[in-house]
């Protein structure tokens, strides 16, 4: 992170998570997608609160043990009630969290499309526009990753250039929804991305101000 920078981008290492959550994600099962991209979000929040723990008390374990939460639901809350995130994150995860809760009731029948309108609104929740454009970009990373694919392959093939193969595309109506569905799990990712990054900087924000304070009744105005 750039010490000097106060945009949550900047406070997760896109790289990596590029490399590997992202890689992951998207290639993971309907079922498992959702429950990687919560999974991640509950860890991120659960070592948060651990960051901004009291002094007197991070080297204690008991105390430390009866003070966090082991649930997704109390740490969310908790981040809201105290003020640790904006309400826009609080709904988003929220938002996907019922998502995940819908696998718990159809465990053999679970269909990411089925909650297109819903990922659309946590994009949009994440980051102004990001419903419009977690959605564009996701699918032109798709279709780049196909054409790229296809023009690499060291068979024989009838493909030359990109237009040729995004014109082949558009007349395969059964790849559609194969395509759309991996450009959904891809704005997913993107957005989790976005969300992490947002929870590391209102909190680490948080932490700076605290920084030497007991509570926050202490924090010197500016």
């Amino acid at each position: 992170m750039n010490e000097n920078s106060s945009h949550p981008l900047d406070y997760i290492d896109i790289n990596s998570y590029l490399s590997k959550e992202f890689n992951i994600i998207v290639n993971e099962s309907d079922r498992g997608c959702i429950l990687l991209c919560s999974s991640i979000l509950e860890h991120t929040l659960k070592e948060q609160f651990i960051k901004i723990l009291p002094n007197e008390i991070k080297n204690d374990k008991d105390i430390k043990n009866k003070l966090l939460h082991n649930s997704f639901d109390k740490n969310l809350n908790q981040a809201f009630l105290c003020r640790y995130i904006p309400f826009n994150i609080f709904q988003a995860i929220n938002k996907l969290k019922s998502i995940r809760n819908k696998i718990a009731h159809n465990k053999l029948d679970f269909e990411l499309s089925k909650h297109r309108e819903k990922i659309s609104e946590i994009s949009e929740l994440t980051a102004k526009g990001g419903a419009y454009y977690f959605s564009k970009v996701s699918l032109e990373i798709h279709i780049a990753n196909i054409v790229k694919t296809l023009l690499n392959n060291n068979t024989p093939s009838e493909f030359k250039t990109f237009e040729e193969i995004l014109d082949y595309i558009k007349t395969k109506k059964e790849f559609h929804s194969s395509i759309e569905l991996k450009a959904l799990k891809i704005e997913l990712s993107l957005s989790t991305l976005v969300l992490i990054s947002c929870i590391n900087f209102h909190f680490e924000e948080a932490l700076t101000l605290l920084e030497g304070e007991k509570t926050i009744s202490q924090i010197k105005k500016t």
